[in-house]
This record gives structure tokens, C-alpha cells and sequence, in this order.
């Protein structure tokens, strides 16, 4: 959790430092971010049917995978190639911190320069994604304990950098689906991610599958969230009202 913690410090710091702009200010995005994180925490309770159905898919495809772990890893190990990991290492990279905060910090400078209110908007609730992914990864990871198959450490469960990449995978596809390509590239950066994960003997493959659908899953609630609340800022010597329905 302190590992994840500073390396959000310099794209919260980022996010604040441009706000204050008015109504479309990323102040605007962000003054509700408390309220969608109760929201995103009790989003099981407002499940239907078909929700339950889908959870119940997934739990029964992670809990298969753990019994074919061992048989995957073995597999991937023998036949691990040089050239298959220098191939993959671009999506390791994809969900790796260390390019995402970058990555946004320089999607949102440049929004802002540019006056571009999606290109804000996509900046703002990616950020938003990577924030609920990786805390709810590090507040998992600690209560499962699971060893790394590499024997490293016992955070293997789920696998942060998958979650992370099908979290911006799926927040390009939402804001920037118009074009095709856009969706597919990075869902196949975020692919290769996972298999780099598997790969690189540092996770399960019941870790990456679940890491995936958890990416998927948060920036999906966040990019449909609706706030139908009144909030008041400050707006230069006065203050703006306003009404999210």
C-alpha cells in the first residue's frame, strides 16, 4: 500500500495543480471522487441478476485456474523463449506504474493546454480507474498473501499490472471508441501484459485472469458513474454551483 501510495503522490499532485479553471475545471471531476469510491465499494449490493451470474462466471474460471496453475507455469517455463519476452515486454511496460502516471500526467498537462475537454475527461476518470485499481489490488494482495511463483514475495493475488493495463485499455475504448484502432491496440498491449506477467514467472495465471476482469470492471463503474448531487466550489472571487444528473 506505501509502495502504491507514492507513486500516486506525483499524479494527484499533477491533477490538483490544474485545477481552479472554472466549470470545466479538473476540480469539477474530481470534488464527487469521495462519493464514487463509496459507490464503486457497495456496487455489489446494487447488482441484478445477470451481475451475479457474471461474478459467479468469473469465480468459478479463477477457481479452475488455481487448480491449473501449477500445469500453466510449468508449461510457459519450458517453453519460455528470449524473443517471446523481449516481444512482451511492451505490455509489461503498459501496466507498469512507473509509464501510467507518467502517461497521465502528460494526457492531462496536455488537455489542459489545449483546451481539450476529452481528452480532460479521459485523463480525469483514467486516473480515477488506476486510483481504485491499485488500492483495491494492494487491499487484496495483502489479505490473500499469496506466493509469487517465483517464491519473490507473498503479493501475488491478483496481478496489479494486468488490472492497471485493462484499466486503460478500457478507458481509451470508452472515451476514444470512435476509432477502432485505438480499442484494439491497447487492449492487446493490456493482453500482453498479462501473458508478460505469466511470462516472466512472477504471476499465476489465476492472478492475471482476475487482475483483468477487476481492470475492467473498475474503469467500466467509473466511466458509466453518474452523480445526480449539487456541489460547490470556488470560482475566482465568488463560488459555482452545480447540479450532476
Amino acid at each position: 500500500m506505501e509502495s502504491f501510495m507514492k507513486r500516486c503522490v506525483p499524479l494527484m499532485l499533477s491533477v490538483f495543480l490544474f485545477s481552479g479553471t472554472g466549470h470545466t475545471s479538473v476540480m469539477y471531476y474530481l470534488s464527487p471522487f469521495f462519493k464514487e469510491t463509496a459507490d464503486y465499494v457497495k456496487s455489489p449490493l446494487r447488482w441484478d441478476k445477470r451481475d451475479w451470474l457474471l461474478f459467479s462466471a468469473v469465480v468459478t474460471t479463477t477457481a479452475f485456474l488455481i487448480y491449473q496453475d501449477k500445469n500453466i507455469q510449468k508449461f510457459v517455463q519450458q517453453n519460455r523463449r528470449e524473443e517471446t519476452d523481449r516481444i512482451l515486454s511492451a505490455g509489461n511496460t503498459f501496466g507498469d506504474g512507473y509509464f501510467v502516471i507518467p502517461f497521465l500526467s502528460l494526457s492531462l498537462s496536455s488537455a489542459y493546454l489545449f483546451n481539450d475537454n476529452k481528452l480532460k475527461s479521459f485523463s480525469i476518470k483514467a486516473t480515477k480507474s488506476f486510483i481504485l485499481t491499485g488500492t483495491t489490488v494492494t487491499i487484496m494482495k495483502v489479505i490473500t498473501s499469496r506466493e509469487r511463483p517465483n517464491g519473490a514475495d507473498f503479493r501475488s493475488f491478483p496481478s496489479g499490472h494486468t488490472a492497471v493495463a485493462f484499466a486503460l485499455a478500457t478507458s481509451i475504448s470508452k472515451e476514444f471508441g470512435d476509432n477502432p484502432a485505438l480499442p484494439i491496440f491497447s487492449y492487446s498491449l493490456a493482453l500482453m501484459s498479462g501473458l508478460a506477467r505469466i511470462e516472466y514467472n512472477v504471476h499465476w495465471a489465476s492472478d492475471v485472469f482476475f487482475g483483468a476482469v477487476l481492470g475492467i470492471y473498475t474503469a467500466k463503474f467509473v466511466h458509466e458513474w453518474k452523480d445526480n448531487s449539487i456541489s460547490v466550489l470556488p470560482y475566482k472571487e465568488g463560488i459555482i454551483i452545480t447540479w450532476r444528473f
